[in-house]
């Protein structure tokens, strides 16, 4: 075997493999349909990178700015002349002023960085993603502005059951999807009212760990090995 494909090999066994991106795409928060963000098989675990926010009163020129996981990017402003005001119970740690339904949760906002699942302003209060509930404590609520999924059996399927939706990923972006039995991915922000909506999600799906590195232990065992070469070759070389 020459020394350079040697070299290579050792190369190759310390260095991580190129990510296989899988599924690329812009999630816009205006969209009142899921995107199928492809059929998967069973068994995978998918890794996801989610970027950008979503302004949910970027129409009417204020902001309800949010992450991926529905957090608030920014507090709500709390003028009285602002409309995004009306939302207040939605900052992170508000007391007393959350909406209690059917005496579900205690009215304090519990949504670790605000956010809320709950639209007082709108007759359709909650949205069909995420379990309708104003207990904020509850795993299962989704806040207005994240990036839910759910798997469908066919490309052609849309998930109507609402906690079938789950949160994609945290308020980094990051996060791991086991794919389960399989199916056809869904994506959607959540929400109850749409076109007013602005900003959205830049998502990538990968089969690969992106954030993986060399551990540092590979990396001088590789060259370990390519120095080892260089002496070899220098030996034979005096000998000649």
């Amino acid at each position: 075997m020459k020394p350079g494909t040697v070299v290579a090999i050792l190369l190759a066994a310390a260095l991580p493999s190129t990510a296989g991106t899988l599924f690329t795409g812009f999630i816009t928060p205006s969209s009142t349909t899921s995107i199928n963000a492809g059929t998967y098989a069973p068994g995978l675990t998918l890794f996801i990178t989610v970027t950008g926010t979503a302004n949910l009163l970027g129409g009417s020129g204020e902001f309800y700015v949010t992450n991926p996981d529905g957090s608030l990017a920014v507090p709500l402003a709390t003028c009285s002349s602002c409309f995004a005001a009306q939302y207040a119970y939605a900052n992170a740690g508000a007391i007393g002023d959350y909406p209690i339904v059917n005496g579900q949760g205690d009215g304090n906002n519990h949504f670790v960085g605000g956010g809320a699942n709950y639209d007082l302003l709108n007759t359709n209060h909650f949205a069909p993603q995420g379990k309708q509930t104003t207990d904020t404590a509850d795993p299962l609520a989704l806040r207005f502005g994240t990036l839910a999924f759910a798997f469908a059996a066919s490309p052609t399927e849309v998930s109507t059951t609402a906690v079938n939706w789950q949160m994609l990923v945290g308020p980094n972006g990051v996060g791991t999807l086991p794919t389960g039995s399989g199916g056809t991915l869904q994506l959607i922000v959540v929400d109850t009212f749409y076109s007013n909506n602005t900003g959205g999600y830049n998502i990538t799906i990968s089969d690969t760990d992106t954030a993986v590195v060399p551990e540092p232990s590979a990396i001088w065992l590789a060259f370990s090995g390519i120095a080892l070469l260089g002496f070899g070759r220098m030996a034979k070389r005096r000998r000649r």
